[in-house]
């Protein structure tokens, strides 16, 4: 077990194995470890089975559920009247003693990056949402947004409130139930923003839930996306059968 990481592969200047032993021991392997590094993901897993060994690891590492310690909140205030009351209610109870990462720009601006805006930067963004348990995704423009699925990707569990998920009170928008496809998804949806704070307190408080919770959006996420992309290659496929035809 080498103590540092390096890219120098087979140096003799490292402790790590080199590329013709490491092949040798997958091989002679029954079983090989595959412990999370920078990702969850890492060749070994794929080396392993390549090599006819079993690999190892943990539920932890498998879901990557575990070891946030807090909640995302960053969003404009200017693209609906919810995201000022949803403001309004961050700022009134929010709890110091909860860990609560937030930035809420009064004005959304298309300059992503800008050091003019108030806008969290990209890194910082992604950053966050890899710690952050629950995300807040309170509709925009329109209630289904980016945040939704870079949340999910994340391992982070979106937080958003009924009104919005089956768009009840957003007659102006264009796009009617653009959330239908996530009615099913274990997320957390309240019946109002009143609720956000009593019902996290409580979800965090409870880890086996939480963690429950996580790996069944997970898997969700996982088949909704492989049907998503199964619909589109079908689309794809008759289309070019009509034209051909």
């Amino acid at each position: 077990m080498a103590k540092v990481f390096t890219g120098n592969v087979n140096s003799p200047n490292t402790e790590q194995l080199n590329t013709d032993s490491y092949i040798e021991v997958l091989l002679d392997s029954v079983f090989t470890l595959a412990p999370a590094g920078h990702n969850p993901e890492c060749y070994r897993l794929f080396e392993a089975v390549e090599a006819g060994s079993i690999p190892v690891l943990i539920k932890n590492d498998l879901y990557a559920t575990f070891g946030k310690r807090g909640n995302g909140n960053f969003f404009s205030q200017s693209t609906n009247e919810g995201r000022k009351h949803l403001a309004e209610i961050i700022e009134e109870q929010h709890d110091d003693n909860m860990p609560f990462f937030t930035t809420m720009a009064k004005v959304w601006s298309s300059k992503v990056n800008s050091p003019l805006t108030q806008q969290l930067d990209t890194d910082s963004y992604i950053e966050v949402l890899l710690d952050s348990a629950f995300t807040l995704a309170p509709a925009g423009h329109n209630p289904e947004c980016y945040r939704l699925f870079e949340a999910v990707e994340a391992g982070s569990i979106p937080v958003l409130i009924k009104n919005d998920l089956y768009s009840t009170q957003h007659q102006q928008y264009a796009c009617k139930e653009s959330l239908h496809h996530w009615y099913d998804a274990p997320m957390l949806v309240l019946d109002s923003w009143n609720d956000l704070f009593p019902t996290v307190e409580r979800l965090m408080g409870n880890p086996e839930a939480l963690d429950e919770m996580q790996v069944k959006l997970h898997m969700w996420y996982d088949a909704y996306m492989r049907k998503v992309v199964g619909d589109f290659e079908e689309f794809m496929l008759e289309s070019l059968d009509e034209t051909e035809g």
